[in-house]
């Protein structure tokens, strides 16, 4: 969830939060753990 000074992110599986400054930093979080070539990240807007 992206908010005026920061964004909450939460895994799929419900097992992950983090806080992040913004939401490009959230998805760079993830993608640096990310070691499996056959995984995609996305940002998605609700």
């Amino acid at each position: 969830m992206a908010f005026h000074d920061h964004a909450e992110v939460f895994s799929t599986e419900g097992d992950f939060h983090a806080r992040a400054q913004d939401p490009d930093s959230a998805l760079a979080t993830f993608a640096r753990s990310v070691d499996d070539r056959n995984v995609k990240l996305h940002l998605l807007w609700l």
